[in-house]
């Protein structure tokens, strides 16, 4: 009976030990501490084997993770406040390895995934908040590789594509709304390559280009969705080379020009739809050159100008759609030169002045659409120099000022609409100085400052 009691003993105490050794210690992170990356629990000296938890404000578990001696391991769980899984998965030497799936915050599936060494490896799903499968393809070393599709929210195809190692090689199809194919083109070792064709929604080829390693070389057209020819031009080696042509809907020229190595050379001509033209120049390696104008719609002239050299160079004329002059200058080697015009649509000039040695040189002056005088005065070297007036509305003297070398010098002049004195005194370097008079709008007297020079 002695000996039976013994065994009862010794079998409770294994299984006893057994439930203990097999339980799995499960800690808040607060109560553990690194040290040399390695986890341990506080107070000990044992590196911690067991799960790692993190908890929201709300005491709603955060993060599960599993340690042994110290180190990541095994399984890895991150949820929402909500307390919806965000992702699980598993762990092997610290690193992320296995399936891994992710979820919305309304547990929809996100993605599903396996990790082969913290890299994603194989079949990779991915999924709208719906439910809906959002794309799917391989990865082999963490890169994309094989073929992969996308599909829209109709479930219908959107694209396909092929990848070698996350390098872009071979077929990529992209598809409309309505299932009519959008591309189609190929690629070469991350380059496109060979002819890519794009489509309208009513299946009509919409533009054509041909690709050689990445650039573009052959022909490019494209075209409305009525089978009209919309734009050609030729490529070699990635640049334009020959005639560019593009027409409107009906089969009108809509303009010509001509490239020499992607450049432009020769005479552009544009036209508007109505069949009149709309600008006409020349280029020389890809540069205006000597006459260019552009016309309004009703082919009266609306701007005149010179090229040489890169640069304006010669008369510079603007017009309005009337025909009236709106602006002419005369420019040289880039520069205005000699007499700036400006004019209203009724003809009244805006403004008159005189450029020299690139700056504004000699008189100015400005006018309103009535005629009337806005201010004149002259500049030399871009500055304001001597007397400057301005005028009221009702061509009233406002103010009569004295520049030197831009900065008001001198005696200044102030008045009302109505002619009488407003202000008098002397400026020294822009800034008032000494006694200055203050008159009211009747003519009387009103006050005297003095300013002292700075």
């Amino acid at each position: 009976m002695q000996n039976r009691s013994c065994v009862l003993f010794a079998i409770l105490l294994c299984l006893t030990a057994s439930m203990s050794w097999g339980a799995e210690t499960e800690v808040d992170e607060t109560d553990l501490v690194p040290r040399m990356d390695i986890l341990y629990k506080k107070f000990s000296t044992e590196a911690f084997t067991g799960f790692v938890v993190k908890y929201y404000d709300d005491g709603q578990m955060k993060t599960k993770s599993e340690y042994k001696d110290g180190l990541e391991v095994k399984v890895y769980e991150q949820y929402y406040e909500n307390g919806q899984a965000e992702f699980t998965g598993t762990l092997k030497d610290g690193l992320r390895d296995g399936l891994w799936e992710f979820n919305y915050e309304n547990g929809q599936l996100l993605r599903k995934v396996v990790y082969k060494k913290n890299e994603w490896e194989g079949l990779v799903e991915t999924y709208r908040e719906t439910g809906q499968l959002l794309s799917k393809g391989d990865y082999k070393a963490g890169k994309e590789n094989g073929v992969w599709e996308y599909y829209k929210e109709s479930n219908d195809l959107e694209y396909r594509a092929h990848y070698t190692i996350g390098v872009k090689d071979g077929l990529w199809e992209q598809y409309h709304d309505n299932g009519q194919l959008r591309m189609l083109g190929n690629w070469k070792a991350g380059n496109m390559d060979g002819v890519w064709n794009y489509y309208h929604e009513n299946g009509q080829l919409k533009r054509t280009v041909g690709w050689i390693d990445g650039k573009q070389d052959g022909p490019e057209e494209s075209y409305f969705e009525n089978g009209q020819l919309n734009f050609k031009v030729a490529w070699q080696n990635d640049d334009k080379e020959g005639l560019e042509e593009v027409y409107y809907q009906n089969g009108d020229v809509k303009y010509k020009v001509a490239y020499e190595a992607g450049k432009k050379y020769g005479p552009e001509v544009s036209y508007y739809q109505n069949g009149k033209i709309n600008m006409k120049l020349s280029w020389i390696e890809d540069h205006k050159d000597g006459i260019s104008e552009e016309y309004y719609e009703n082919g009266q002239l609306k701007i005149r100008e010179v090229w040489a050299n890169q640069v304006k160079n010669g008369l510079e004329e603007i017009y309005y759609a009337s025909g009236q002059l709106q602006h002419r200058v005369t420019w040289k080697e880039g520069y205005k030169n000699g007499t700036e015009e400006k004019f209203y649509a009724n003809g009244q000039p805006k403004l008159t002045g005189t450029w020299a040695l690139k700056t504004k040189n000699g008189p100015w002056a400005e006018f309103r659409e009535n005629g009337q005088l806005v201010l004149t005065g002259v500049y030399r070297g871009g500055q304001k120099d001597g007397r400057w007036k301005e005028y009221y509305q009702n061509s009233q003297l406002k103010n009569n000022s004295m520049f030197d070398k831009g900065k008001k010098q001198g005696l200044f002049l102030a008045y009302y609409r109505n002619g009488k004195l407003s202000m008098k005194g002397n400026y020294t370097a822009d800034k008032r100085s000494g006694k200055w008079e203050f008159h009211r709008e009747s003519g009387t007297f009103d006050r005297v400052e003095i300013f002292e020079d700075s």
